[in-house]
Parts: C-alpha cells; structure tokens; sequence
C-alpha cells in the first residue's frame, strides 16, 4: 500500500515539474479570422535566448471607423515581435506612430492547434486633400479571434520592431510597405 500512495505522490510531483509550455503551443503558423470577417496570423517559433516558445510576427487585419468622418478602413498590419508565450498566455502588443493592435488579455493557445483572444486595433488616416493637411485616429472597437494551426512552415518573420502595412483600397488592387526597425 505504501509503494502505491508512493508511486501516486511521485507522478503527481513529476506533473507539477514537467513546463507547461512543452505542449502548449507548436513552432508554426496559426491562421484565422476576427469576429467581424478579418484575417489574423500568428507565427510561433522559439526564442534563441531561452528556449521558451514566442510569438514571432504576426498579421492582423481590421476593419477602423474614423472618429471624425465616420469613414471607414480597411487595413492590415504585418510586424515581427518576440513575445515569449508562458503557462499558454501571452501578452499582446505592437505598436508605432501609425498604429496600435493589443491584446486586452492575453491571448490563449488552446492545445497545439487552437490560439483565441480579442484584438483592439488603431490606425492614424490622412483625411481627404492634395496634399492632406490632416489626419485622424480610426478605431475598430475589440474583436473575438480564433486562429488554427496551419502548417510548420513558418513566414520569414519581419524583424522585431519593423512593420509592414497592406492598405486596402475601394478599387480591388492592394498595395504594401514594409517600414524598417531603424527608419
């Protein structure tokens, strides 16, 4: 009787000693869409300097209204980061003079095959004139995102701090920048 409560009480210590993060999340990419229609993507990989799983890149797509002309855009932001993902959570930022997607809670990857969260999203706008003289702050309020994992090939990520912007335009033709970490 004694050898079993043993043998219980070492699995039950093995389990609290084995990391969490070993089957959390997988190296990959993630890819979905938020409550109102748009795509996200999330690139997992592992961070070189300890070992844990992060968020690599990501690219997220939002539909803003404009607070002062009520207009709205349609834009999508592709940046590289490295947010270490821990217990299954991370913490959800990114950000410049152009832009702003968080995370009000972290997100949460589900097993290896399922990351959720909510996403508030901010882009500052030209408004109409040649040249424009004026901007505007366009907000989509926060949307539910569920992501799935895709494939174990992973997008080059952009490097941590450099973005890149798709603009979304009435005419069908997209256009893309990419604005590096030391502009």
């Amino acid at each position: 009787m004694k050898i079993i409560h043993m043998l219980g009480s070492a699995a039950a210590i093995l389990a609290v000693a084995v990391p969490m993060n070993a089957w959390a999340q997988q190296v990959g990419t993630y890819n979905g869409t938020t409550a109102d229609g748009n795509s996200v993507s999330f690139t997992v990989g592992v961070d070189p300097s300890n070992g844990d799983f992060e968020i690599t890149g990501a690219t997220i797509f939002f539909t803003a209204t404009c607070h002062v002309t009520g207009d709205m855009v349609n834009t999508g932001w592709g940046f590289g980061m490295g947010q270490d993902i821990v217990g299954g959570t991370a913490p959800f930022q990114s950000g410049d003079e152009y832009f702003d997607i968080y995370s009000p809670a972290n997100i949460v990857f589900h097993g290896t095959q399922t990351v959720t969260g909510h996403l508030v999203s901010r882009t500052a706008v030209f408004r109409s004139g040649t040249p424009p003289t004026q901007a505007e702050f366009c907000i989509s309020p926060s949307q539910a995102f569920t992501a799935t994992f895709s494939t174990t090939d992973r997008a080059s990520p952009l490097p941590v701090g450099s973005t890149a912007v798709y603009h979304g335009r009435t005419n069908g033709t997209d256009t893309r920048d990419v604005v590096p970490a030391n502009r």
